[in-house]
């Protein structure tokens, strides 16, 4: 049996005239006696109604709230349309023509959703087919997940649906059809005298793929080269006879083979120049991966960086550094701070990671994950301020993105341990957690000093808790008294999801805290625990926030602490019911226990309220040790000073006692009782 595998891409199947233009093309391989699998894309480009671009507009673009594997439900079906409508059009033409899904033909994937990797293509049901069929229709850009979910497989998805399958069924060759006649040596819209390519091989063509010219997806045509598959770029208006362009092995018989085969280019473009002074290049590159800034053509000299980019990323990049150069310094009043440069901008290499090796862990480098963070952006606003965020983004030279695959139970905690000293005394860190539906963890995150060299902390952790899943987050701050600690913290919990987040917080001179835990869906629950030593002369400014958005949803915020000599303390804890928030129960409380006569702490409880069907309670307890409970330890034999410690210690006990480490918790317990 012969085989042959055609592709059609959007624009060959996005109207009638298009589509018969590619009929002509399977009757006549038919007609040469093949057996033809038809791949195709979804129906258009953006605008068209079926497009992929189009589809995910209508839930949010952007700013949607479903789940990668959500998502895959929705875009995947322009394929299906496609699939459908072009197997209708065969029919009616005397075609003896089948549809299949990516699923049906056989394409199993990872769980990667948006992005999956094909693992195998079972091609039983297209062989099972061809026995009664001549043409098997087959939608591209999908296939299915281990647990039976339909997944995508990222643009360009077609292509590479279309040379897996042929090297599956083991086909003569896999034919493109596009919207030109084949390869060419240059764009003829710039380059008069162009000309199309017979031949090119499949290094050649992959490597004008990935320089800009938008024929072929790349990875297609690394896989074809895999297999040594024959592969042709037709055009789907041509003649049946006219093959386009033929993607093969090289000639090796040719003795000097050609040095250019042909020119990609990218118009548009804009040149940066920076002057860096003290600011490494490395960072700039940070805050433009950050943005998406795509550069190109890279200078660097000791006092410059010297880049190209589109003309749009041009004006993106000069808007960023402007706003970060004129963004306004901290002055918190109330504390007495004054934002204080670092001493130093540098790298981070003392990260210690434990526990990772669990089954269901994906953890990677931070600046690697950049695909996967953008799926979780959106307009939820957390952290200090424009000015630390925009520092964060800018140098971050540590964190890490760790993902706990759908339904995964995580026996084991695992660790961040973030451990500062001499050599490692700049840290600024951006730590994402995303945990898929049904999923159960318990990440502890530690920054704590292995000498008294001053630190400077700017850290954001950002954690997505899935429809059903259960997280808890414990984040433990040690760090030595010349210490500077900056966190930006912020928690979305999804539908029937249980979020529990612990902020230790004992070390810096100066510490501020801003945290928020979005209830985004019906019946999410969240329990956030602060505590916090302020002694000597350390600064902390805290903040913590719930904000309630789903029906049903349970928040609590109940904080612990101590004060004493002459640190200064501000405790802001905020409830906000937003609207769509109704049956839903909100309670906030900061307990603090004042250890001198002369000590001074702001306690700042609030309440905000859109939605009349809810519960709020907000309440301060802030004072001095309990004269009763002092007494009757005192009445017991203990010292003053040894029953203060115990009535502290216990008031800390709720949070510390959730720790998931004895040695680390009793650590905890050993410094508290140290400076108590």
């Amino acid at each position: 049996m012969k085989i042959m595998v055609q592709k059609f891409g959007g624009t060959s199947v996005q109207d009638d005239e298009s589509r018969k233009s590619a009929m002509r093309h399977i009757e006549h391989a038919v007609n040469e006696g093949y057996k033809v699998a038809i791949v195709v894309s979804a129906i258009g480009r953006k605008g068209a109604p079926y497009a992929t671009d189009s589809l995910l507009s209508l839930v949010g673009g952007e700013r949607t709230k479903l789940t990668p594997r959500e998502l895959d439900m929705i875009v995947s079906v322009g394929e299906v349309i496609s699939t459908a409508v072009f197997t209708q059009m065969l029919k009616e033409n005397g075609f003896n023509a089948v549809a299949m899904t990516g699923p049906d033909a056989g394409f199993r994937t990872n769980n990667d959703y948006q992005n999956a990797k094909v693992l195998e293509v079972k091609t039983d049901a297209v062989l099972d087919a061809f026995a009664s069929h001549d043409v098997v229709v087959v939608s591209g850009f999908q296939g299915m997940s281990e647990e039976g979910h339909v997944t995508t497989l990222g643009r360009g998805g077609s292509d590479t649906s279309a040379a897996l399958l042929a090297v599956a069924l083991d086909a003569e060759r896999v034919d493109i059809f596009t919207d030109v006649s084949g390869m060419m040596t240059a764009d003829p819209r710039i380059v008069k005298n162009a000309h199309f390519l017979k031949t090119v091989s499949y290094d050649e063509v992959a490597n004008m793929a990935h320089e800009g010219a938008k024929v072929i997806h790349p990875r297609a045509v690394e896989v074809a080269h895999q297999a040594h598959l024959p592969m042709r770029i037709r055009s789907t208006w041509d003649n049946v006879d006219e093959l386009g362009t033929l993607v093969t092995d090289k000639n090796l018989s040719i003795e000097h083979y050609r040095t250019v085969t042909g020119i990609a280019h990218q118009t548009g473009l804009t040149q940066i120049n920076l002057s860096v002074n003290n600011t490494e290049a490395e960072k700039i590159f940070k805050v433009l991966a950050e943005n998406e800034v795509s550069i190109d053509f890279i200078n660097i000299s000791p006092n410059q960086v010297v880049f190209n980019t589109s003309r749009e990323d041009g004006l993106k990049a000069k808007k960023i550094f402007e706003e970060y150069k004129t963004l306004e310094k901290v002055n918190w009043k109330r504390v007495g701070y004054q934002y204080e440069e670092p001493e130093a901008f540098k790298e981070f290499n003392n990260l210690e990671i434990k526990n990772e090796n669990q089954d269901g862990v994906v953890i990677k480098n931070i600046s690697e994950s950049l695909e996967e963070l953008e799926k979780l952006k959106n307009e939820n606003d957390y952290g200090l301020g424009d000015f630390f965020k925009k520092q964060n983004f800018a140098f971050y030279n540590e964190g890490k993105y760790l993902k706990i695959g759908e339904r995964k139970k995580i026996d084991k905690p695992i660790y961040l341990n973030y451990h500062t000293n001499k050599e490692n005394n700049f840290l600024v860190d951006y730590n994402v957690i995303e945990v898929a539906d049904f999923a159960k963890v318990t990440v502890i995150i530690n920054y704590d000093s292995l000498d008294e060299t001053p630190v400077y902390h700017n850290g954001i952790i950002k954690v997505v808790t899935g429809r059903n899943s259960e997280v808890k987050i414990i984040k433990i701050q040690t760090l030595n008294t010349k210490s500077s600690n900056f966190e930006s913290s912020k928690i979305e919990t999804m539908g029937q999801g249980k979020t529990e987040y612990y902020s230790v917080e004992l070390g810096g001179k100066i510490n501020a805290i801003s945290h928020k835990s979005y209830l985004e869906e019906d019946s999410s629950e969240v329990y956030v625990w602060p505590a916090y030593l302020a002694d000597e002369d350390r600064k902390l400014d805290l903040e913590y926030s719930v904000v309630f958005r789903g029906r049903r949803t349970i928040g609590e915020l109940q904080a612990r602490g101590a004060v004493k000599d002459t640190a200064k303390k501000v405790f802001r804890g905020n409830l906000y019911f937003k609207q769509g928030s109704s049956k839903s129960e909100g309670r906030e409380g900061e307990f603090a226990i004042l250890l001198n006569d002369e000590i001074k702490a702001d306690s700042i409880p609030t309440l905000f309220c859109s939605e009349d069907d809810v519960i709020g309670e907000h309440a301060a307890s802030v004072g001095k040790v309990d004269e009763a409970k002092l007494f009757y330890l005192m009445s017991r034999g203990l010292s003053e000073s040894r029953a203060k410690k115990l009535i502290v210690e216990s008031s800390f006990r709720p949070i510390m006692d959730n720790i998931d480490d004895e040695k680390l918790r009793d650590k905890l317990f050993d410094e508290l009782e140290r400076r108590i």
